[in-house]
C-alpha cells in the first residue's frame, strides 16, 4: 500500500474517501466533489499543508504559485476550489492515491487502457501542480515504463506525441521537471529507433518536437554539434532540423537579454 510519506500504514483510509463522515473540507473541481479531510491531505501535500495551516484572514484573487487558491476561503471555510481547467481523471487518481488507493495498483485507481502515456503526463502535473512528490514518482515510473514497452514495440506514435507535449515549444513550465528529463533521456538512448519513425521527422523538421533548451541536449548527446559550420548540411535532414532548433533558441535568448537591458534602461536601473 502507498504510504505518505515519512509514515506507516495508516489503516483502510480508502474507506473514508469521499465519506461525508467526519469531513472536515470538500474538494470540488468542475462538477465534481470529493468529502475529504484536511490532516490527510497535508500528510501528502505541502501544498495542503501550507494552505489549510494559513493564518491570513483576507481574500486575494488566484495567485499563480497556488493556482485557484483563495487564501480565505482555504484556510477558514469547508471549501477548496481548485481550477476549471484541472483535469478531473487526474484530480481524482491524486485524491485517491492519498487515501491509499495507489495510482495504477489499487483497482479504484487504474490507468485507463488506451491513453496509458497521456493519463500519466496529467497525473503528473496535477502532481506538481498541487505538489504531491510522492505520486509525481508513481506516475514517472508508470510513464516510463510503459514509454520502454512502446520503445520495443511496433508503434511509437503516442510516446512522440507525449514527447512533443512536454519537450516542445508549446510544453508546460512545472516546478518538478524530472518527467521531461526522464522523457529526453529516454530520446537520447533510443534516438536511432526514433529517428526512423515518419511521425518523429516530421515533428521535428516542423519544430513541433523540441524547444530550444531540450533541442541542444539531442545534439550534444547525438554528437551533432561537432559538425562544422561551415560543413554541408542537407536542408531536409533531422541534423538541419536540430540545428534549427538550436539557432532559433539562440535567437529568442539573444531578444530576451536584449528586452531585459532595454527595459532596465527605461526604469533608470542602468543610470
Amino acid at each position: 500500500m502507498a504510504d505518505p510519506p515519512g509514515h506507516k500504514d495508516r489503516g483502510h483510509t480508502n474507506d473514508v474517501f469521499d465519506n461525508p463522515l467526519d469531513s472536515d473540507v470538500t474538494i470540488k473541481f468542475g462538477d465534481n466533489q470529493v468529502f475529504a479531510h484536511r490532516a490527510i491531505l497535508r500528510l501528502w501535500s505541502p501544498y495542503f499543508n501550507r494552505a489549510f495551516q494559513s493564518k491570513f484572514s483576507v481574500s486575494y484573487p488566484s495567485n499563480p504559485s497556488w493556482p485557484g487558491l483563495n487564501i480565505h476561503q482555504v484556510a477558514h471555510n469547508g471549501v477548496y476550489e481548485f481550477d476549471d481547467d484541472d483535469d478531473s481523471e487526474a484530480v481524482y487518481a491524486m485524491l485517491r492515491h492519498m487515501y491509499n488507493m495507489p495510482y495504477g495498483e489499487h483497482p479504484h485507481n487504474r490507468i485507463p487502457t488506451g491513453i496509458h502515456l497521456y493519463h500519466c503526463i496529467r497525473t503528473f502535473m496535477i502532481a506538481d501542480q498541487y505538489d504531491c512528490p510522492p505520486l509525481r514518482e508513481v506516475a514517472k515510473a508508470h510513464f516510463y515504463n510503459e514509454a520502454l514497452r512502446l520503445l520495443h514495440g511496433a508503434s511509437l506514435n503516442a510516446f512522440i506525441h507525449c514527447m512533443s507535449q512536454m519537450c516542445g515549444p508549446d510544453a508546460p513550465r512545472l516546478a518538478d521537471q524530472s518527467l521531461r528529463d526522464k522523457i529526453l533521456s529516454l530520446c537520447m538512448k533510443h534516438y536511432g529507433r526514433l529517428a526512423e519513425e515518419d511521425v518523429f521527422k516530421a515533428e521535428l523538421k516542423a519544430g513541433t518536437l523540441f524547444d530550444g533548451d531540450a533541442a541542444v541536449q539531442i545534439l550534444a548527446k547525438v554528437n551533432l554539434r561537432s559538425t562544422q559550420e561551415d560543413d554541408e548540411i542537407p536542408p531536409g535532414s533531422l541534423m538541419a532540423a536540430l540545428r534549427a532548433a538550436d539557432l532559433r533558441a539562440a535567437d529568442l535568448r539573444a531578444a530576451s537579454e536584449s528586452h531585459s537591458v532595454r527595459d532596465a534602461g527605461q526604469l533608470g536601473w542602468l543610470g
